[in-house]
Order: C-alpha cells, then structure tokens, then sequence
C-alpha cells in the first residue's frame, strides 16, 4: 500500500514540475511581448519628438525668413546675423544656436537621452533656386532642416555639408585705407573705405569677399592686401543700409560679419539747377506762369537736376529776399502777392543752389458788372456801344469787357438781347445781359 502512494506522490510532482515549467514559460512570453510593445511605443515616442523638433525648428526659421525679407514693421535683431538669398547661387545656414540664443526656440531635449541635448549647431539650410532679385516678393527659397540629437540626424542633413575649418572674419568702414579714421556714420561725399581681415582655425587663403548694402548683393572688387585681408572702395551713392560682408576660402567654407551697428550714407549727387514751377491748388492743378494772377492759393514746387538726392534735401523759400518758410518737401502753398525763390540743400552741406524769382500776384476778386438799364431803347441805326451801358469794377489784377454785338450799327430790326462778359486777368469772369428795344 505504501509502494503505491509513493508511485502515486512521484507521478503528481512530476505533473506539477511540468505544468510549473510550462506557466514559467508563458510568464517569459508575456514579459518580453510586454517588453517588445513598451520599447516599440518608447521608440515611436521618440521618433516623434524628434520629428517634433523637426517641424518647430523649420517653422521657425520660415518665420524669421519672412520677417527679415518682406517685414514692413521692426525687424527681428537676428536679421543682421544673416546675409538672405537673394540670387541662385546664395545660401545661408541658420543655426539652433542662435535661435535659441535669440530667444525664439527653447533647446531641445535628446529624445534618446534625456540627460543630454540636441546639437546646437543643427540648422536649416537655405538656398534660392531662381534668379530674384528684381523683385522685393516672391523669393524661390528652398529649405533643408538638419537636426542632431546624438547619433539620430534629419533626413535632409547634407552629407557634403562640411565646415572643415572654423575662421571669423570681421570688418570696418574708414575714411582712410589705413582704418586711421573710423567712419562715424554721418553724411559724407568722399569715398569709405571697407576694410577686411580673417582669422582663426583657417590654413586656405580667402578667395573671395561679397558684400551686400542693405538687399543688393554686390560682387566685390576687393584689393587683397594679403591671403587673410582685403580693401574695398565705397564710391557710390549709399543710404540707409547696413553693410554686410561675406569670405569664402579656397575650400568654400564661408563667414559672415556685419560692419557697423550703424547705416552708410554717402551722397555724391552734385546739385545742378533748381527752377520753379507753379500750379493752382485746384484739383486740376492748372499751371500758372511766372508773373501770371491767380484767382486762389498757389502751389509752388521746386524742380531740381537730379530730382532727388540719396541724402534728402531741405528747401528754404524768400518771399521779396526773405526768409520766408523752411521745410523738406519740396512744395508750398503761397496766398499772398510776392516774388519767390528756393535755395536747395542735401544733407552733406556743400550741396546748394538757389532757383531764380517766380512772381506770384494773388487776385481772388471777380469782376463786378452793373447794368445801367435793363432795357435800352434805341432808334435803327443809331450808332451806341453798349459797353456805355453797364459799370464794371475789377479786382487788383484788372482786366477787360466786351459785348455781342458791340455796337447799335450791327443791330437788325427785331428786338435782341445783348450779353457782356467781363474777365480780369486772374481768369475770373463775370456776365450780364440786357434787352435793346426799337423805338415805336
């Protein structure tokens, strides 16, 4: 009996050791499918947050674009870092770095470390694909973002993309070559000089320097003073704009540098003639020639050879030799008799010169026509000028009248109505009729 139980204990541990063995094997499975989804979800997770990043950086950098290019209000203070596309063959690279330093993105965790961050030095690559620089609008920009996080990169990193040398460059406007007088950003009519130099981690010399003045990009003629220094002439009308420079080495890799937190102005406009031109402030803005009266206010405008200065101009106007108003358009508004001349000034102060006298007289008056007799009656023939039958006054300018028919000569032997206009010499007229009877 007990051999039996024995047998019967042994055969019921070896079935709980198998079943043991088989729950101890569906707990594994369970664990590593509960492994496999958490780390597929994890990894999605990721993947999207980085993916995120992606879309957070390039919208930005779109906005900062649009800002900087066709921003009608204050421009975003990161503008000046960047030289824009503005032709094929331009590019430019915008770096987390600065976005985040400018205060428009916050760093981005690594998705796959959250110890550490994305790399600073991730970017969105910018190039014109069409020629555009006719236009203020419509820039044919393509983007390219490349975002580092650990050993995870955007599809759009660009493999030939390689910054194998690092070197600043850095730059200065002077009123000499020598850089002995700094440029201070007031009005001149000399040339500036833009003065050059790089520096740091860069064995290749420069090949090329490009300067832009505000949007215009212009190719430069630098003079190389050495492999690492250049000079270039500014010898054309500027206004307004902030200069920026670019270098290229032998191997192209590029810096950017900006001259100045202050604009160029050079005006080398040479001011030949100023005339004066008169119109009635009438919406059809009749022309009035010099000495002519006028029935209204005159609009008096100043026509200078060139018409426009990069400087601005100011206008000082003499009513009879004096000083009469001052001012930075280049009309006024005259209602009183005189003789008017404008002396015009560029900004730079050795620019000048003065129009010669238009006489103004101002007449707002009509003629005044009183008739003597509403009804004349006159015998045939009889010879009347019926300009005896009225009394005519006229303002300060004077003028003329006449009447259809003039005289009683020319009458025929049916009753008619004379008509008589008066018209003084500031184009004003009055009219007046009255009846001629034959005498019964």
């Amino acid at each position: 009996m007990r051999k039996k139980w024995i047998k019967k204990l042994k055969k019921m541990r070896n079935t709980l050791k198998s079943s043991l063995i088989i729950v101890i094997i569906i707990f594994i499975i369970v664990l590593v499918a509960l492994a496999i989804t958490s780390g597929s979800r994890l990894s999605r997770k990721r993947n999207e947050d980085f993916s995120n990043y992606e879309e957070q950086f390039l919208e930005k950098v779109v906005l900062l674009v649009d800002n900087c290019l066709y921003g009608e209000g204050e421009k975003n203070t990161l503008c000046s870092n960047y030289v824009l596309p503005r032709n094929t063959g331009r590019y430019e690279f915008f770096y987390l770095r600065d976005l985040v330093d400018g205060g428009l993105l916050e760093s981005f965790a690594n998705p796959y470390d959250k110890n550490k961050k994305c790399d600073l030095d991730s970017y969105v690559y910018v190039n014109s694909r069409s020629d555009t620089t006719n236009s203020s609008y419509g820039y044919d920009l393509d983007y390219h973002v490349c975002l580092m996080c650990g050993d995870k990169k955007s599809k759009e990193c660009l493999d030939n993309y390689q910054e194998d040398e690092k070197y600043s460059l850095s730059c200065q406007v002077a009123y000499d070559e020598a850089g002995t007088k700094l440029y201070d950003g007031k009005w001149t009519d000399q040339n500036l000089y833009l003065i050059l130099k790089a520096d740091g981690n860069i064995s290749s010399k420069i090949s090329q320097y490009r300067y832009h003045i505000g949007d215009d990009l212009v190719y430069s003629d630098a003079k190389m003073i050495s492999n690492f220094e250049g000079l270039v002439t500014l010898d054309k009308n500027i206004s307004g704009e902030y200069i920026t420079v670019d270098a290229y080495d032998e191997k192209d890799n590029k810096a950017t540098t900006s001259c100045g937190n202050y604009p160029i102005r050079i005006d080398k406009s040479k001011l030949k003639s100023v005339i004066i031109t008169g119109v009635l402030s009438n919406t059809d803005r009749d022309l009035v020639a010099n000495g002519d009266y006028s029935p209204m206010e005159v609009i008096l405008e100043a026509n200078t050879d060139p018409s426009t200065s990069v400087s601005g101009f100011t206008y000082t106007w003499y009513r009879n030799n004096e000083v009469f108003k001052e001012t930075t358009i280049p009309t006024i508004t005259v209602d009183q008799d005189g003789a008017y001349s404008v002396e015009v000034t560029n900004k730079v102060g050795n620019q000048k010169n003065t129009s010669e006298q238009f006489i103004v007289y101002i007449d707002k008056e009509k003629p005044k026509v009183k008739v003597i007799e509403d009804t004349l009656i006159l015998d045939f023939g009889q010879d009347y000028d019926f300009k005896d039958n009225l009394e005519v006054t006229f303002g300060t300018s004077g003028g003329t009248y006449s009447c259809e028919p003039f005289n009683n000569n020319y009458l025929g032997t049916e009753d008619q109505e004379i008509t008589c206009i008066a018209t003084g010499k500031n184009g004003l007229e009055t009219k007046a009729t009255f009846q001629v009877k034959r005498k019964q």
